[in-house]
């Protein structure tokens, strides 16, 4: 015979708990703020994001200056041949170079005043020994309509260039 209290569990099973379920206890009165906490967040993201997406940085722009910011820049960048000529009176030919170039990149300057800096470029890699990219530069200058007394020298500097260029070498 079986004991009564097994026999009523057999005639009336109960269930059993699984004890690796979870009991969701957390009630609604918190669920609904923590879902509109993520979506506000989620919305603040997207638009940290889009904003990001739209940067001079990921669009490889430069930054368009404000009109404020217009005359620092113009003053830096007129300054450059002057910084150029000082590099070049210390014998620092390389760097006064750069910065002829950087000026010819940065300023918009045409005709005789881009010549001249162009000019000047030239002859700082002719001071250098490379006739190769003086050249470049004094070509350069020829194009921008140099006055004629610049004329004058550009010719002979790509005159002295060609024969340095086509003397050969021992």
């Amino acid at each position: 015979m079986c004991h009564p209290f097994l026999l009523q569990r057999l005639m009336y099973p109960m269930e059993i708990e699984n004890p690796y379920k979870q009991k969701n206890k957390v009630g609604l009165s918190i669920k609904i703020p923590i879902i509109i906490l993520t979506l506000l967040t989620l919305i603040a993201m997207g638009a940290v994001f889009t904003k990001f997406l739209k940067s001079p940085i990921v669009n490889n722009k430069k930054n368009s200056s404000t009109p404020a910011e217009t005359p620092s820049l113009s003053i830096w960048t007129e300054q450059l041949p002057l910084l150029g000529a000082r590099l070049d009176e210390a014998g620092l030919y390389e760097q006064a170079v750069q910065q002829y170039i950087k000026y010819l990149e940065t300023a918009s300057v045409r005709g005789p005043e881009r010549a001249t800096a162009a000019h000047k470029a030239g002859r700082l890699y002719q001071k250098l020994g490379n006739c190769g990219e003086a050249l470049v530069w004094f070509y350069h200058a020829e194009l921008n309509q140099p006055s004629k007394e610049l004329q004058t020298k550009l010719n002979q500097d790509i005159d002295s260039c060609l024969t340095n260029i086509r003397r050969p070498k021992n």
